[in-house]
């Protein structure tokens, strides 16, 4: 938001009119932040001060960035299904998969910068490699997906949600910051 939006709680040139055009086109939009100590209805507040009408529901820190390709992806199945099963019968599980990790590199990259403002915000364990969390991250949604595709995991609705929460409590939760207490 800084150096996009706002600089020093003072609208840049130009943004009240972008955001507004957004709306006036019904263009969902979202706004990234890596500032993971206020909440999204703080930011939103925060936005609004500066003459900046921003839906709280569109603010998204780390963590929400983490639970945003979460959702992309399990809800894939419930949308797609015959894309995932390609995905995880041929593409991944195929001997022209070396051919295409530089593409898929630039998804497991994605997350990892994800994971990294998270650390530096002080939101995510500074200790933990980032890098290897993000293959983590995508290796549960992958099984997951596999799960489903060989028909190992019920895949219902309340099953695709149960998924969301659990793979983002999991990571997230092993993610996050401990209190002294909690060491």
């Amino acid at each position: 938001m800084d150096g996009v939006l706002v600089r020093e709680e003072h609208a840049l040139p130009g943004a009240t009119e972008f955001l507004q055009r957004l709306v006036d086109q019904e263009r969902p939009f979202l706004v990234l932040t890596n500032n993971s100590i206020f909440t999204p209805r703080d930011l939103s507040a925060r936005l609004k001060r500066s003459g900046l009408s921003v839906p709280e529901a569109s603010i998204w820190t780390a963590d929400e960035q983490l639970r945003g390709i979460a959702k992309i992806l399990l809800r894939t199945w419930r949308n797609d299904p015959d894309l995932v099963r390609v995905m995880v019968r041929e593409v991944a599980r195929s001997s022209h998969l070396q051919a295409q990790v530089d593409e898929i590199g630039v998804g497991f990259a994605t997350i990892q910068r994800v994971i990294e403002r998270g650390q530096a915000e002080g939101v995510f364990r500074a200790d933990l490699d980032p890098r290897l969390a993000s293959w983590i991250f995508y290796g549960g949604l992958e099984e997951i997906l596999t799960g489903w595709v060989l028909g190992t995991l019920p895949d219902g609705d309340e099953e695709v949600a149960r998924a969301e929460r659990t793979i983002i409590d999991v990571v997230c939760g092993g993610l996050a910051v401990r209190d002294d207490a909690g060491r």
